[in-house]
């Protein structure tokens, strides 16, 4: 997944499942702070790209240690084609949860 093409609240909110109105108060609230910054979206002006500040870098770092950590932790001395195999479950399984949402819209 190219995280840089998923910038704007709009993408939060679909790439996550999380409402409009949380992330629009959490992304205020974000910028207030100094963690994020609004840019311009080229050729649209209701769009804003959304990027992380010098600020927010070193608790982005943090995280993706903690992630790193988690994910050795709960994998260890599962094999790999164990956990290609979970990984494909996975994937099957987002994708039913997927048709389910759309079906209950």
């Amino acid at each position: 997944m190219d995280i840089a093409a998923h910038n704007t609240a709009k993408d939060i909110v679909e790439l996550r499942g999380l409402k409009a109105n949380l992330v629009s108060v959490n992304v205020e609230k974000l910028v207030q702070d100094g963690y994020l910054d609004r840019k311009s979206f080229p050729g649209d002006r209701r769009k804003t790209i959304l990027t992380c500040t010098e600020k927010a870098q070193p608790i982005i770092e943090k995280g993706r240690r903690l992630q790193n950590s988690f994910y050795e932790d709960i994998f260890k001395d599962v094999d790999t084609a164990s956990r290609e195999n979970f990984y494909h479950v996975m994937e099957m399984m987002e994708h039913n949860l997927n048709d389910i949402l759309k079906g209950s819209e």
